[in-house]
């Protein structure tokens, strides 16, 4: 990042919108490296096979029927859009648990064909109490449910095409601070910190291979001091190790 912006804490909740391809699944991956996944579970909702979250390597596959791993690193929960009671079966596990990182991708996706989640709410409302920090990528910020809004720490918006959307997220970030009306350079973005009210404009985060060989050396790293352990992908019903 070219500006020095705080970065989100390990119990904080970041949101990042932006059409596809503006840039918002490569920030995204930039602050899951910058995550303390060392310390604390992460679990990954895939919702599109996103390609880059895709490629982290040690990873383990979990189904919504597991309980939220205790042992730290990051893990998979691919999902259907289809499957909401079986997502919310899950979150409600991490709401219950705690201290476990939650990284969506497309969030608008949870609680799709609901009013909203209860225990992605639950999650947003009381993360920090509960040290459940949270990453939510999102191409329609004018779908997401208002609390991944109102209880972000953190908002990182790249280019939207629609007004709504930009309406929407006008609603959380005061046009003094700034304009998202405003077209930005490819791959820039706002960055706001609600926290300290302040916002400034980022140049695009480090490539995506960057970020993730800074994921795969960190998880080779703790497979290496913790060992190795098996869980099934169920993609394919082998093994798969962490």
């Amino acid at each position: 990042m070219q500006q020095a912006v705080s970065l989100p804490g390990p119990n904080q909740r970041l949101l990042i919108v932006g059409r596809t391809g503006s840039g918002k699944t490569v920030a995204g991956g930039f602050h899951l490296s910058q995550s303390d996944f060392d310390l604390k579970p992460w679990t990954i909702i895939d919702f599109k096979g996103d390609e880059m979250l895709n490629a982290i390597q040690h990873t383990a596959y979990l189904s919504p029927n597991d309980m939220p791993p205790e042992k730290p690193g990051i893990y998979m929960l691919r999902m259907r859009v289809d499957q909401q009671d079986e997502l919310e079966e899950y979150l409600w596990k991490v709401y219950n648990r705690g201290n476990h990182g939650l990284f969506a991708d497309e969030g608008y996706m949870i609680g799709q064909g609901k009013q909203f989640s209860p225990a992605f709410r639950g999650i947003l409302t009381q993360g920090r109490s509960k040290n459940i920090p949270v990453i939510i990528n999102s191409q329609r910020p004018v779908w997401l449910d208002v609390f991944t809004k109102s209880e972000a720490n953190k908002m990182q918006v790249f280019h939207l095409n629609g007004e709504d959307d930009r309406k929407a997220m006008s609603k959380f970030i005061p046009s003094d601070k700034a304009d998202l009306e405003k077209r930005l350079a490819p791959y820039h973005s706002v960055y706001y910190d609600i926290d300290i009210d302040e916002a400034a404009e980022l140049g695009p985060v480090p490539p995506p291979e960057v970020s993730l060989a800074l994921i795969n050396e960190r998880l080779r790293a703790m497979k290496e001091n913790q060992g190795t352990d098996v869980l099934s992908d169920p993609t394919t019903n082998k093994p798969k190790r962490i």
